[in-house]
């Protein structure tokens, strides 16, 4: 193990598969049961989610057993904010009787943290421990109209760039067990929130996903949100992997925004392959790379597991920060 690697300890695909059948009684390997994921909340088509699936080995080796983990470690945090409680209210935030719970998958852009979140809804929901809802940090970035009246729409996807009480609001809120909830949510198609928020009701789990998802205090001080997360997941991947999946991912959206002249991208459908990429990679160069450098890769440190992917998407190597 790398001194770099440190408060982590590494842990392979073969021990670290275990997990999920001492968490659920499976055996070691076994598919989860089919159909146990309810209905998940709207968003974009595929094309414009710009998301893959992930395989039924990553599924079984890897998302599997990090269900299994935060089931666990929610039931024993559940147990201890009762114990805490029944001390004083005051020692529990959200009180003795919050029963919200939130995990956190955080990581680069196009690094893969939809599709890891989305998976680990569909788990976490076939172990029957109540709603999941899946939340997305992009839902709180200003809109296009408010970034450009403050001056922020090159600094979009930068920390200043969200709606930071908001989004705090909404995970106090869960924990605290608060009824039906408003959840602003973004336009990948759009490029920009949704007109229309959608709604939640009493998550069980909150699987909340994005750059800021382990974010700290911003810049002029306001507090983050990771001091509100249980569990607290970062998909690692390089920056030349990262750089090459955003690619794909923008001839998918490019490809989407053809025959839809409602998507932001469709105004650039009939330029040239080599100036659309061109454009796509000054972006990734401008914005995306110093952004994730500067202020994503550092909430890395903040982790409870980092998975580390390799070029193919698949994750090469499990950290787990010990309890």
């Amino acid at each position: 193990m790398s001194p770099d690697d440190q408060p982590f300890v590494a842990v392979d695909r073969e021990r670290w598969a275990r997990l999920a059948a001492a968490g659920d009684g499976r055996a070691p390997g076994a598919v989860p049961p089919a159909g146990a994921a309810a209905t998940e909340a709207p968003a974009d088509p595929a094309s414009w989610a710009g998301d893959g699936e992930v395989d039924a080995r990553e599924r079984v080796e890897v998302l599997a057993p990090l269900a299994a983990l935060a089931a666990r470690r929610r039931e024993q945090d559940l147990d201890g904010r009762a114990g805490l409680g029944a001390l004083d209210d005051a020692l529990v935030r959200g009180g003795a009787s919050a029963r919200g719970w939130v995990v956190a998958v955080a990581g680069g852009v196009a690094a893969g943290k939809s599709t890891v979140a989305r998976a680990l809804v569909a788990e976490l929901r076939a172990r029957g421990i109540g709603p999941v809802e899946h939340v997305s940090t992009d839902g709180y970035l200003h809109s296009n109209a408010e970034l450009e009246r403050r001056g922020l729409t090159a600094r979009k996807g930068f920390p200043e760039s969200y709606d930071v009480p908001a989004l705090r609001a909404l995970l106090q809120a869960v924990r605290a067990g608060d009824g039906t909830l408003e959840v602003p949510v973004y336009s990948h198609r759009l490029q920009d929130r949704e007109p229309e928020p959608r709604t939640i009701d009493r998550p069980a789990v909150l699987v909340l996903e994005g750059l800021r998802a382990l974010a700290g205090p911003g810049p002029d001080g306001d507090p983050g949100v990771r001091d509100l997360v249980d569990l607290g997941v970062y998909v690692d991947a390089t920056e030349d992997a990262a750089r090459a999946w955003y690619l794909d991912r923008f001839h998918a959206w490019r490809v989407a925004a053809a025959d839809d002249p409602g998507a932001l991208l469709h105004q650039i459908a009939d330029m040239p392959d080599a100036d659309a990429d061109a454009l796509a990679l000054r972006v990734w160069a401008e914005t995306n790379a110093p952004n994730v450098r500067d202020h994503v890769l550092p909430t890395r440190a903040h982790a409870d597991v980092i998975l580390e992917k390799d070029a193919d998407h698949r994750v090469a190597r499990v950290l787990v920060r010990p309890v």
